[in-house]
């Protein structure tokens, strides 16, 4: 039965992996109670391998790796990273970019749920959006993702 588990989960994470388009959110629930969820670029990689689910978010990347025993389930959502979506005069923008301390959103509405994720994909900081911008002094000189209203913009800190 487990073998059969396995199997079915492998072959499941495939065919998803193949129809991967753009940048994805691949969240893994463990049985353990943790959930990793992993912001995966069009480039990323996914594959199982040895009894263990491995993710790689870019080319150059790290493998984030899940042993399959220790899986409780997998979630795909398409994380939108284009504009297309939005006419030229809603798109969203982030200023300054780079930052060193405080950014700010054009068109995004006050208290509307940003995620801030590090280019491995690990979710950093989630928080509600203020037009008095948004601090990001605690985070370490770096690239990052930020995920507003179905749109994915990378931010340099400085």
């Amino acid at each position: 039965m487990k073998m059969r588990y396995c199997s079915t989960l492998t072959i499941a994470l495939l065919a998803c992996a193949a129809s991967l388009q753009a940048a994805t959110k691949i969240s893994v629930w463990m049985k353990n109670g943790t959930k990793s969820d992993i912001v995966m670029a069009d480039n990323g990689k996914m594959d199982v391998h040895s009894g263990s689910l491995n993710i790689q978010s870019a080319p150059t990347a790290k493998f984030t790796v899940f042993p399959m025993e220790d899986i409780r389930k997998v979630t795909f959502e398409r994380v939108d990273t284009g504009l297309d979506q939005n006419s030229a005069d809603e798109a969203i923008a982030v200023f300054p970019n780079p930052v060193k301390d405080r950014m700010f959103l054009s068109n995004v509405k006050e208290g509307a749920q940003l995620s801030i994720y590090n280019l491995q994909g690990t979710l950093v900081a989630e928080m509600a959006y203020s037009e008095a911008g948004v601090d990001l002094s605690a985070l370490a000189a770096g690239s990052y993702v930020i995920s507003v209203n179905g749109v994915s913009i990378k931010v340099n800190k400085l």
